[in-house]
Parts: structure tokens; C-alpha cells; sequence
């Protein structure tokens, strides 16, 4: 197998809504064609549609002739070609002609989404590692919940046919369809966002079922509210639920140990530096800061248009995350940096009350933001959805000013019926933590 480039290992066999493909397929299916040998101004742009058998064949196509491939939203490109060329000359060829490179889109969680440039071989790192940390195999049946463009779907879809176990592309159909497939088809590995998660928990609580054959659970994209885990854990009653910390821009940053429900990301991923920069802003100087990292799994950086490398001078990745060292030894993300805002001088992380505010029973989501307060500079304010017979506004505005104290709790605490997403997002690593075992090393 390529250390290199993304492979098709023979042994897997990919599920979409309506196709089946193997190794077979791949092998029969044509190469695209750059136009002219050699010619590295041409990059493939391909649409993501999870339903198409098309979108992996191209993947794999370009891939095979070590061509630079984008996966974007079908929308960006039109439906019907699944592969359009696009001249790029502004991209720097140095860093083409290194190594297989392709391009996925950013969740968001640095900012506007954007193109992200990475290697194959910074995929192919990690690849590994989950599989010795996991015991990953043949015998394997992973699961993704969305759309191939964005990063944690692509990822999770490529390391199973990276490394033999089969896939099923779940994103076209409902929770509760997606449920079904999950326990119908004994499916062991599953990547997924808390927010499909919170909506897979919903539908199994609706029909009374579980999926006891799932083994696995990552969960990466946003905090993971210990609710929600919980739910998680009894739908899956026999899977290990591994909440990770990262970015499209930096892949695996920190993971959980999986004996915990909620709370901070966890430990260092193998191979993984992380350095805490302290800022005059941050909670008190010194303990909170900047999160940076470097490791073997980091982007190239920014892809079309900009074609922007992202890192400092010593090879470090600004994440935008602020967070500090717990006295165990994790590493806690408090926040994003460019979401924090000051409430008389103390120091306010929307993302912690939004995971606090998403425990408590009955609250399907949250969205914290700041409004003017001629006092105090900002106040805390609060978008809450509920279910049906969930918590009264009266009584979260309760359970956070027992939770944050009265000037971080939300002043106001409203109901609405629309849907919310929330973005996630020197001192060195403490000498506590002794490492990852990782099988097989």
C-alpha cells in the first residue's frame, strides 16, 4: 500500500443510496486527464454529491495519477459534470510537485469556510494511527453522515477504504433512515458531528431501538454536551465514544481517553505538539491562550483562490482556540478567539454555555451572544430551542447563573423554532500525561 497516496484497498466495498462499488469499479473506471503531461496548473474540481458513484471514482482517478483535486459543494459547479479542469496558475508549484495534494472545504471552524490544501500523506498519517489505536480491519463497517466536501465526512469515508473496512455514505438520507442502516448493516465505525448525533439519539429514543454492533463512535466538529454523550452511549450501548479536538486546517489535535462524557478535548494525539501562547485578553495571562499546534497531519494551507500557507516560522498552526492545561493534564478548549467577548472585564466563551445550556434535558440547541450594556459593555444573551414539555426560559437563566455566576450567565433567554450550529473553536504539555498506547509500535 502507498505511504504516499491514497489507495482502494481491495477488501472494501462502498454503499451509497444507490450504488455499490469495489475495487473492481475503480480499476475499470477511466483516469481523468490533466490535457498535457506534466501540465501542474490544472486542478480537478469535483462535485460532492454522497449519492453518486461518480464523486468517489473521480477521487480515486485523480488520485491515481497524483493529480491536485477540490471536492465542493455540488451547488459551486452544477450537477451534471462531475469533474471540471480549472487553471490555477498562482499555485505555488513547489508544494504541488512534493507530494499528492487535493483540497477540501473548511467546516467553518476557523472562520468563513475555505479551501483547504493538505497532502495526501498528512491523511495517510493518521490513517494509521487510528488503526493501531482502534484495531481497524477488514472486518470494519464505517459510516459517515455527511457530505463528502465537508472534511470530517471525507476523512472518515477515505480511512476506511484506506484501510480495507467498508463504507456506507448515510448523508442522503434521514436520521431515522440513517438509524436503520446503522443497525441493519452492523455498522462498527462511525464519524459523525454532535449535531447528527443529537439528531440520530432523537430518532432512536422515537422508535425505542439501538445499534449493538457499533463499536466505535468519533465525534469531532463541535463540543459534545455530556447529554447528548450519554444519549450517544445508549443508543450505542457498546461502542467506545471518542470525542477529538481539531480543525480542516490541522486534523487530529487532542482526543479523549473515552472516560468521559463531556468537558475538555482530552490528550495530545500521537505526534501531536501543542503549545499555549499566553494573550493579555485571555482569561488571566499565562494559564489561558492561544492554542497552536504542529504535527505531522497539518495542511499545506489555504487552497484556491489565495493558495496561503498558514503556519509560523517554527512550523506551528495558529487554530484560532483559546484554552489551557486542566490540573489531570488535558488540554481544554475554552473557545474561539474571534467569538470571546468581555462582560465587565471577565472573560466570556459563548461555546462553554452553549455545551451547558445543551445538557439540560430537553434543550435540543443553543446560541450565545453578546448585546450592548451601557454598565457592564456587553451582556450575555441566549437562542435556545426546546422539544415539546422542555425547560421554561426562567429556569435556564437559573441553571446558568448557578453554572457561571451572574455576570457570565444569559440575561436574556429566549425560544425559537430555528435551527443553531455553533463553531468550535507558550505553555507546553505537562510531563503527567505519559502518551498513547499505541498497539503494534
Amino acid at each position: 500500500m502507498s505511504e504516499s497516496m491514497f489507495m482502494w484497498n481491495p477488501a472494501s466495498t462502498v454503499h451509497g443510496s444507490s450504488f455499490t462499488l469495489t475495487a473492481d469499479d475503480v480499476a475499470a473506471c477511466p483516469l481523468p486527464s490533466t490535457g498535457s503531461s506534466g501540465n501542474d496548473s490544472v486542478e480537478f474540481w469535483i462535485a460532492a454529491r454522497s449519492n453518486r458513484r461518480e464523486t468517489l471514482l473521480t477521487v480515486y482517478g485523480a488520485a491515481a495519477i497524483g493529480a491536485e483535486f477540490a471536492l465542493v459543494p455540488a451547488t459551486e459547479i452544477g450537477t451534471t459534470n462531475n469533474i471540471v479542469p480549472v487553471h490555477a496558475p498562482s499555485r505555488p508549484q513547489a508544494a504541488f510537485k512534493k507530494d499528492a495534494v487535493f483540497q477540501v472545504c473548511s467546516g467553518g471552524t476557523m472562520g468563513k469556510p475555505r479551501r483547504i490544501r493538505r497532502t495526501h500523506r498528512s491523511w495517510l498519517a493518521s490513517f494509521e494511527v487510528n488503526r493501531r489505536l482502534f484495531s481497524i480491519g477488514v472486518e470494519d463497517s464505517y459510516a459517515v453522515l455527511g457530505e463528502l466536501h465537508h472534511s470530517l465526512a471525507l476523512y472518515g469515508a477515505l480511512e476506511a477504504i484506506q484501510l480495507g473496512a467498508d463504507l456506507r455514505l448515510l448523508a442522503a438520507k434521514r436520521p431515522e433512515s440513517q438509524l436503520q442502516a446503522l443497525c441493519q448493516h452492523s455498522v462498527s465505525v462511525i464519524y459523525a458531528t454532535p449535531i447528527q448525533l443529537r439528531m440520530l439519539a432523537a430518532a432512536a429514543r422515537s422508535a425505542g431501538s439501538n445499534c449493538p454492533a457499533t463499536r466505535l463512535v468519533m465525534a469531532g466538529g463541535s463540543p459534545l454536551d455530556a447529554t447528548t454523550a450519554l444519549e450517544v452511549l445508549s443508543v450505542f450501548p457498546n461502542a467506545e465514544l471518542r470525542q477529538f479536538y481539531g480543525a480542516t486546517e490541522t486534523s487530529f489535535v487532542a482526543m479523549d481517553d473515552g472516560k468521559q462524557t463531556s468537558g475538555s478535548s482530552g490528550f495530545p494525539y500521537p505526534g501531536v505538539e501543542v503549545v499555549i501562547k499566553g494573550m493579555a485578553d485571555a482569561v488571566t495571562a499565562g494559564v489561558a491562550g492561544q492554542i497552536l499546534v504542529r504535527s505531522p497531519y497539518l495542511c499545506i494551507g489555504r487552497g484556491w483562490p489565495d493558495f496561503k500557507d498558514l503556519r509560523e516560522g517554527s512550523g506551528f498552526i495558529p487554530t484560532g482556540d483559546v484554552g489551557r492545561w486542566t490540573d489531570d493534564g488535558r488540554l481544554e478548549v475554552l473557545g474561539r478567539k474571534d467569538r470571546m467577548f468581555k462582560v465587565a472585564d471577565v472573560a466570556v466563551f459563548p461555546e462553554q454555555i452553549e455545551c451547558f445550556i445543551s445538557s439540560i434535558p430537553g434543550v435540543e440547541g443553543a446560541q450565545v451572544y453578546p448585546v450592548a450594556d451601557a454598565l457592564r459593555g456587553n451582556a450575555v444573551s441566549a437562542r435556545v430551542v426546546v422539544q415539546n414539555n422542555g425547560p421554561a426560559a426562567d429556569e435556564i437563566s437559573s441553571r446558568c447563573r448557578d453554572r457561571f455566576g451572574s455576570l457570565s450567565a444569559p440575561r436574556q433567554v429566549s425560544v425559537t423554532g430555528l435551527p443553531l450550529t455553533s463553531g468550535r473553536k507558550g505553555m507546553v504539555w505537562p510531563s503527567s500525561f505519559q502518551g498513547w498506547d499505541v498497539a503494534g509500535e
